[in-house]
């Protein structure tokens, strides 16, 4: 019997005895078949139980008291198997059992949840960058195929990071983004999770700009049941679309418009990582909406993210600042209007 089937049989034994764990249990083994750990099961160390807890990070850990479920879930799975006399998981257990393996998780925990905030500054030179190169491009002709591509590549990174800004979800909840009837003139907003966002008319008007340029350039007719962001990427030729290629088309356009601040690496194992991931606009958004005072669990509804991962980058030490209550609230009575969007 393999090694993998063997190991399946027991945990539906240990489940049968208590499904207390089992949303854990099938987490981790998740995490073998991903790291193609199944047939080495019974050789585990414990670089492969730390692994383990990097790879839930944000997906399945979001917060210290969901780790601590996660550990007494291997706990009681490993005591199971020592039971039934696979003495190997003793070593294992013990390494999760000693007083100092929470608390390092714990500080890994937080400082994985910790991501780079753009600076308002930097972010409204981006922005003003973005839509400074388009106006100054959109309507010229382009020199052969790749600069038009280049182009287009800027278009859809204005769009990922604006929308990203008013509706911050991660990459691959983007990349299934779809706006209904958005060339529709009375199509103002975006519904996600149950919550409708009102969309500037600025945005809307770079969304339908960006969708004409598909058609006209390319050729590409969109309609109401296409994703927005495949669609646009469908229009230059790319299959097979997955999240990393915001992170790859991101890249092309700060080099062409030579915004080197957010090509800044830091050293990730066997190839170093961007300081600035296209992530990063949704996390300025959620840091600038719990810093004005929206709902975190209003903010949990809409962007579908664990609470330790919502409130990873606001500093509960930092003094309150006395903002301009009056202004505030009228200003967000002006934009809660029926006609903001128009203006």
């Amino acid at each position: 019997m393999k090694n993998s089937e063997r190991f399946k049989g027991l945990v539906i034994e240990f489940l049968n005895r208590s499904s207390k764990y089992k949303n854990e249990i099938n987490n981790f083994q998740r995490f073998l078949k991903d790291r193609m750990l199944e047939e080495k099961i019974f050789d585990l160390n414990v670089n492969h139980i730390n692994e383990y807890f990097i790879y839930s990070y944000d997906t399945k850990i979001g917060a210290v008291p969901t780790l601590t479920t996660h550990i007494s879930a291997l706990k009681s799975l490993f005591d199971f198997l020592i039971q039934n006399d696979i003495g190997y998981f003793k070593s294992l257990y013990g390494y999760i059992d000693t007083a100092g393996f929470k608390e390092r998780l714990s500080e890994n925990l937080d400082t994985s949840f910790k991501k780079p905030v753009i600076d308002n500054s930097l972010l409204q030179s981006i922005l003003y960058k973005m839509d400074l190169y388009i106006s100054d491009n959109i309507n010229g002709v382009f020199r052969n195929p790749s600069s038009q591509k280049r182009f287009f590549e800027v278009l859809i990174c204005r769009l990922y990071a604006k929308i990203s800004l008013i509706l911050p979800v991660k990459p691959k909840e983007m990349l299934n983004l779809q706006l209904d009837d958005i060339l529709n003139e009375q199509t103002r907003e975006i519904k996600h999770n149950g919550i409708t966002i009102k969309i500037p008319n600025k945005l809307r008007n770079d969304i339908i700009d960006t969708i004409n340029f598909a058609d006209n350039h390319y050729g590409k007719k969109y309609s109401n049941e296409d994703k927005l962001f495949v669609f646009l990427y469908s229009a230059i030729d790319k299959t097979n679309i997955k999240t990393s290629i915001f992170s790859d088309s991101f890249k092309k356009v700060y080099d062409e418009l030579d915004i080197h601040e957010m090509l800044k690496q830091i050293p990730g194992g066997k190839k170093n990582k961007y300081v600035y991931p296209p992530e990063s606009y949704k996390v300025t958004a959620i840091l600038s909406m719990l810093n004005n005072g929206t709902n975190i669990v209003y903010l949990k509804k809409l962007t579908g993210l664990d609470m330790g991962a919502l409130i990873s980058n606001f500093d509960f030490e930092k003094d309150i600042q006395h903002k301009d209550v009056v202004s505030l609230e009228i200003n967000r009575g002006i934009v809660s209007t029926d006609y903001y969007t128009y203006l």
